[in-house]
């Protein structure tokens, strides 16, 4: 089952106040990816980006010092940060008193400041906790009962004895909140896409009458898995454009095990695809838009489980223009790799 809310944070100075938000929104009824207590088996890094991936609200807890060490390529918050930016998360900064953003904030990370941020203040515990809640896309997945007034003050005492293993009294659930409308995330598919049918599953033939500048394809259609990518014209009907799509980004499902010939051809617009490892075949010119090829490839796998897909000859050229293939454990600069080859040759 895959997490509604994830919290990012810095384990020297961070800790306990992401501990203290995770216990809580349990308690309410949501279902967090915390890594201390959510990661029992495989890759670390492979179960982290999955978990952004999957989830709908992305919590940051900034302790003081937390974004200093971002500067640091290899730096795990800024990662974190990364990838849910990438994936257009709802992200939630929570903000210690002391924490102000450095002025040194890397480019691909800075986004991060332009979200409206909740500042943690312990006396103030409960308004903290409704200010965080407000601000989540996800409703609780569990109803919990509610309790008394008399119980409810006890908190955060109560709450901080129970946690670290002081005094007998437990964790009380809040009641759960109000319903919120619930806007479009990146984890709802976009309408309007055109499939055909091939066995027991559904290739998307085309944008249709999609308007998305990202756009999204489902993992399931009517009822089947959506498996591979074809030409995606974005033509409404026939030779007549009703509605021309001209997507920015593109979403593609881990359903997907196959990129077709020319995928996104002649979509001039397009920067940045998100490739699930789960695609083993890529075809030829799949991520060339016309001359130039597509700027961005996020691809959630590794850089040897990306160099292992099967790939068509001319599956991008690059006489102009450049790719960067995001990897879960670094980039792959296609221009930089096709000059070293030739060097070799």
């Amino acid at each position: 089952m895959s997490e509604q809310v994830f919290i990012s944070y810095r384990r020297v100075g961070g800790d306990v106040t992401a501990k203290l938000i995770c216990e809580t929104l349990k308690g309410r009824g949501y279902t967090v990816f915390y890594d201390y207590d959510s990661i029992n088996n495989g890759r670390f890094d492979t179960r982290i980006f999955a978990a952004i991936e999957d989830c709908t609200d992305f919590i940051v807890v900034l302790s003081e010092d937390a974004l200093d060490n971002c500067v640091n390529q290899d730096d795990w918050v800024r990662w974190e940060i990364r990838h849910a930016l990438k994936y257009n998360k709802n992200i939630v900064p929570v903000m210690v008193p002391e924490f102000k953003f450095p002025d040194n904030l890397p480019g691909d990370i800075a986004d991060v400041a332009k979200f409206q941020g909740v500042k943690f203040v312990m006396d103030y515990f409960d308004s903290v906790m409704s200010s965080i809640t407000s601000r989540l896309i996800s409703q609780p997945a569990v109803t919990v009962s509610s309790h008394d007034q008399e119980t409810k003050s006890n908190e955060p005492k109560g709450f901080l004895a129970s946690l670290f293993g002081f005094g007998n009294k437990k964790p009380v659930p809040e009641p759960a909140p109000a319903p919120k409308p619930q806007p479009k995330s990146d984890a709802s598919a976009s309408n309007g896409l055109s499939f055909e049918r091939f066995g027991d599953s559904y290739i998307v033939t085309g944008l249709g009458y999609c308007n998305d500048r990202y756009v999204v394809i489902p993992k399931i259609y009517c009822g089947l898995p959506v498996t591979s990518i074809g030409k995606l014209h974005s033509f409404g009907s026939s030779s007549i454009i009703y509605n021309r799509c001209s997507p920015k980004r593109i979403k593609i499902p881990n359903s997907v095990t196959e990129i077709g010939q020319e995928a996104f051809y002649g979509l001039n617009e397009l920067e940045s695809v998100n490739v699930p490892s789960s695609v083993n075949k890529i075809g030829k010119g799949a991520f060339m838009k016309g001359t130039y090829p597509v700027a961005e490839i996020i691809y959630d796998g590794t850089m040897e489980m990306w160099d292992a897909i099967r790939f068509a000859p001319e599956w991008i050229k690059l006489n102009y223009g450049n790719t960067l293939v995001h990897c879960v454990d670094g980039v792959i600069d296609l221009k930089q790799r096709e000059n070293e080859q030739k060097r070799k040759k």
